[in-house]
């Protein structure tokens, strides 16, 4: 998602949190990707979560390690920037970061039903934050919505 989000750009000024694998892209082919994930031809969304250690980040751009933190941003990073901005819907997103790739990894995806055992994730949108990691793509921006709780049979899990 990273390379919907930001273009090879965010590298200037050798910024080893934008050293990223794959390489983040020209301006020119992240807008032909949104323009992909508008027309369908996207059918999953991963976070590309890849922490490192300062010690692999704060040094030069050549000798630092590929990745980003991602993950505690990962569902308000797609609502801001995919949602709110009507790049996709909330169903799509869904689909997109979770039951597809679910499918995908032979997961049997559970139906949100009564009687069922939860398999979810409660999401306010209403809730905004800048991000605080020195070592993330997105370091001081004000993303919108907030994982409260993810349910997963009977383990609760609060943020």
């Amino acid at each position: 998602m990273h390379h919907l989000l930001h273009s090879d750009e965010s590298c200037r000024g050798f910024d080893t949190d934008a050293k990223i694998n794959p390489p983040l892209v020209s301006e020119s082919k992240r807008k032909m990707l949104l323009t992909a994930l508008q027309n369908g031809e996207i059918h999953t969304l991963t976070a590309l979560h890849q922490p490192n250690s300062d010690v692999y980040k704060d040094i030069t751009f050549y000798d630092a390690s590929y990745g980003t933190t991602s993950i505690g941003e990962y569902l308000p990073l797609c609502y801001t920037y995919l949602v709110k901005s009507g790049i996709i819907d909330m169903p799509t997103l869904s689909r997109l970061t979770s039951y597809t790739p679910a499918s995908q990894a032979g997961i049997i995806v559970p139906k949100v039903a009564v009687g069922e055992k939860a398999n979810l994730i409660l999401f306010n949108p209403d809730e905004s934050f800048n991000v605080e990691h020195h070592h993330s793509l997105y370091k001081q921006e004000r993303l919108s919505g907030r994982v409260i709780m993810a349910i997963q049979g009977d383990e609760i899990t609060r943020f």
